[in-house]
């Protein structure tokens, strides 16, 4: 007798959004102890890295008194 194998079960994926896919943008290359503190501050804040460094991005603009305002993310 041949073994019968059960096929995995593929998940759906999220749906297409109407904006279309997201992209990576960009890659941090650091050293261990700048990662751990940009982790550190993560947490203090209660937010994950990305929406730190968001954040920080639109208090950069601001301060340069950049006009634009940041589109959806």
């Amino acid at each position: 007798m041949d073994a019968v194998m059960a096929k995995k079960r593929i998940k759906p994926g999220p749906k297409p959004s109407e904006e279309g896919p997201r992209e990576s943008l960009v890659a941090l290359k650091c050293r261990q102890p700048w990662k751990e503190w940009l982790e550190r501050l993560s947490a203090a804040d209660e937010r994950a890295v990305p929406v730190v460094i968001e954040r920080a991005l639109k208090a950069y603009a601001a301060s340069i008194e950049f006009p634009e305002v940041p589109p959806k993310r």
